[in-house]
């Protein structure tokens, strides 16, 4: 890789707290090498959402648009890409003035995937393979168990795009915190 990726990867692993990252490195690297994918119209949206962190690394860290072009989007975005995006989204909806809670909700979208024990001492590279697959290809259950994020709600989730979903399960979140 060269420096320039090896630096947004650093900038990207702060997001998800970089503690936590050192531990499940070679599962976020597979993230990043695997492209997100989408069949529901809208979820292009988070996919743009994901390349856009490419330009927010090189404004933060004074780096002309050029470089980040020419090397970072030669590639389309990746599921790693669109899951740090969608936590910081989460975030923004769920700001609570004295914490970031990003690293947080992108481990729960981890955990709820499936992938939570896929530590750097345990990864299985096809079991990865096929949460990732079952995800992309929205083969999880109608209630959102195995995808990212699961609900009691009475629809098929693999028919919503992932906004929906997410601000459903915030929804749920906000009720179970309140009690």
């Amino acid at each position: 890789m060269s420096r320039i990726v090896d630096d947004y990867l650093s900038w990207i692993f702060d997001f998800v707290d970089s503690k936590m990252a050192s531990k499940y490195s070679k599962l976020l690297y597979k993230l990043y090498e695997t492209s997100f994918y989408w069949s529901i119209p809208m979820d292009d949206n988070r996919a743009s959402d994901g390349v856009n962190l490419r330009y927010r690394f090189a404004i933060e860290n004074d780096i002309p648009y050029g470089k980040v072009t020419s090397e970072l989007d030669m590639r389309d975005c990746s599921v790693l890409e669109m899951l740090v995006a969608l936590s910081i989204r989460c975030e923004a909806i769920m700001e609570r003035p004295d914490e970031d809670r990003t690293a947080k909700w992108f481990w729960k979208m981890i955990d709820n995937l499936g992938l939570y024990e896929m530590t750097n001492t345990n990864l299985d590279n096809r079991k990865v393979e096929i949460v990732i697959d079952r995800f992309l290809s929205r083969t999880y259950k109608a209630n959102g168990r195995g995808g990212l994020f699961p609900t009691k709600r009475k629809v098929d989730l693999r028919e919503v795009d992932i906004w929906c979903q997410m601000c459903w399960y915030l929804d749920d979140y906000i009720k179970i915190e309140r009690n």
